[in-house]
């Protein structure tokens, strides 16, 4: 039976992200060939914009084990569908062509956002033409399919709105246009216009939760303006006019409709305000105080009879007064206030760094060093010394040596709103570049008696070294090689004295380490005769009886 010669194992075979976030899948790989490989570390299976290997090839001694990350991004895009993406993550030995392969399975969740918008987005209802069509777009940036319901309505329920369809079906990036018919319910023959304001919404009939909305308005005029109507009074009355020299009275202004909407929003969002005013020559002026008993602030004067504006409102609650005024209404003055609840917004969660590591905990000086975290909820990272600033989507950076000593490096997450700061410390020491950074852990033969003509296995194990030497008492060298660690077989025969010396990656050799291998001699187990032995049996350990010479016939060899 063929035995897997590159064995790959994964943290979590199957992985669950979120559009827009990242992830990350350990891949563990073990070199059980005889011999030290490169392995090449490669996927198969999920669009390459899905992910990134930022260490795909990695030298792998005999029978060691080395782990490396894969990045794992799906960007928030409607083409990025939600579903699960099976891949393979592939090693391949790059010396002798060995294949390892593991499975895995990509779950991307799903993410809704869709977009409504109207043409034409203000429309006039005249007495005799008195329904309008709206083109309504609805677009699913989402990467699920939605049923999406369409409705709409206005505060005061004076129009009548009819959709061609009310329900549609879209796929992630689709986008369609609807046609929407609205009008008032009633016209008038005679008055000043006046302007409805609606909103048409779409809905996901499977979850409710998921809507969006857009605003338009109707302005629905009379069959006789205020000014006609006035024109027709004067020529009515022109004689009477004429005699009595009375002149005719202005139309005194009237504050028809103002309006907020909505009346309850998040902090630093803004509200629609809308207004209508009727009569001749009409003042009208804004103003707002915050809180209940809050001082006014004026907003200055409003140039159009009927129209809208957004305003951003204060918490907890912002009120809007509007006052207006003309010549019709002497000094009196007409107001009206609306108020609009502010709530505040939830604070966002606290970063966590679970962990801080470091390639190397020894370098020379001058060497880089890649740093590696664990992190959730940060808005951005700062590592100190230096004040270097990383995104919040970043794992892992590199930061320069150029201190010598311990040097501890500080790693700060930060929230969105800069008011969350967790902090994680990792300290390196750096050494001078005639100094060695390798280190022999480990040196020797097997715990036990060690007989002469034994065949020993002598071990080593080292850190950051890139070569290890050993040699005998008479500077014969017994073993070299480029692995950390390691065994080499040797036949002993005589006592004898070995030396390692380990060489980090500058040429730094170590302090030779020795060990002293004493053989014994094999000690021989006595045999013991057997005991009773029944009659007629011959005692296997008792020497044969000597055999009986023939006599010599030859008388002439007797003697000889």
């Amino acid at each position: 039976m063929d035995v897997q010669k590159i064995v790959v194992t994964l943290d979590q075979p199957d992985l669950a992200v979120e559009p827009g976030n990242a992830t990350r899948l350990v891949v563990t790989m073990t070199n059980q060939q005889p011999t030290p490989d490169r392995l090449l570390l490669e996927i198969e299976g999920i669009d390459i914009e899905w992910y990134n290997i930022p260490v795909s090839a990695v030298n792998v001694a005999p029978g060691a084990t080395v782990s490396e990350r894969i990045n794992l991004k799906v960007a928030k895009r409607s083409e990025n569908r939600a579903g699960s993406y099976p891949f393979l993550v592939r090693v391949v030995a790059m010396e002798t062509g060995e294949v390892g392969i593991a499975q895995a399975m990509l779950i991307v969740k799903p993410f809704d956002r869709l977009e409504v918008e109207m043409n034409p987005r203000r429309a006039t209802a005249t007495f005799f033409h008195r329904l309008n069509d709206f083109e309504i777009s609805v677009v699913n940036e989402g990467n699920v399919d939605r049923t999406l319901e369409l409705f709409a309505n206005d505060p005061d329920d004076e129009c009548v709105y009819e959709f061609d369809a009310d329900h549609t079906a879209l796929k992630p990036g689709q986008a369609q246009t609807i046609l929407m018919a609205a009008r008032p319910k009633s016209n008038a023959w005679i008055g000043s216009p006046r302007v409805y304001s609606f909103a048409v919404s779409a809905r996901a009939s499977e979850d409710r939760y998921v809507t969006a909305k857009t605003q338009g308005q109707i302005e629905r005029r009379a069959l006789i303006s205020p000014v006609v109507g006035l024109l027709l009074l004067l020529a009515t009355f022109a004689t009477t006019l004429a005699i009595v020299f009375r002149p005719v009275p202005a139309t005194p202004v009237k504050l028809i409709n103002f309006a907020a909407a909505p009346d309850t929003v998040k902090e630093g969002d803004p509200v629609t305000l809308t207004w209508d005013v009727s009569g001749d020559k009409p003042l009208i002026k804004l103003s707002h105080h915050t809180g209940k008993n809050g001082t006014d602030i004026s907003d200055g004067e409003l140039d159009k009879r009927s129209g809208n504006q957004q305003f951003v409102p204060l918490g907890p609650q912002t009120t809007y007064t509007i006052s207006v005024t003309g010549p019709g209404n002497s000094a009196h003055i007409e107001q009206r206030n609306v108020t609009v609840n502010v709530n505040p917004r939830p604070a966002p969660p606290k970063p966590v760094i679970t962990d801080l590591s470091a390639d190397n905990s020894k370098v020379h000086i001058g060497e880089p060093v890649i740093l590696a975290w664990k992190a959730k909820n940060a808005d951005t990272f700062v590592i100190d010394p230096g004040g270097l600033s990383l995104s919040g989507f970043s794992q892992t950076t590199t930061v320069n040596t150029d201190h010598l000593g311990e040097v501890e490096y500080i790693l700060r997450g930060v929230s969105g709103d800069k008011k969350s700061i967790a902090e994680k410390r990792i300290k390196i020491n750096v050494v001078p570049k005639d100094q060695t950074i390798a280190e022999i852990v480990s040196f020797g033969p097997p715990k036990g008696n060690i007989y002469f003509g034994d065949n020993v296995a002598i071990h080593w194990a080292t850190r950051r070294a890139t070569s290890i030497r050993i040699e005998n008492e008479k500077g014969d060298l017994i073993a070299t090689s480029q692995a950390p660690t390691g065994s080499q077989s040797l036949v002993v025969n005589e006592p004898m004295v070995l030396t390692i010396v380990a060489t980090d990656n500058l040429g730094n050799k170590t302090q030779p380490q020795k060990v002293s291998i004493k053989p014994e001699a094999r000690p021989i187990t006595p045999v013991e005769p057997p005991t009773n032995i029944p009659p007629g049996k011959v005692d296997p350990g008792t020497p044969p009886a000597p055999m009986p010479v023939p006599p010599n016939d030859n008388p002439g060899t007797k003697g000889q």
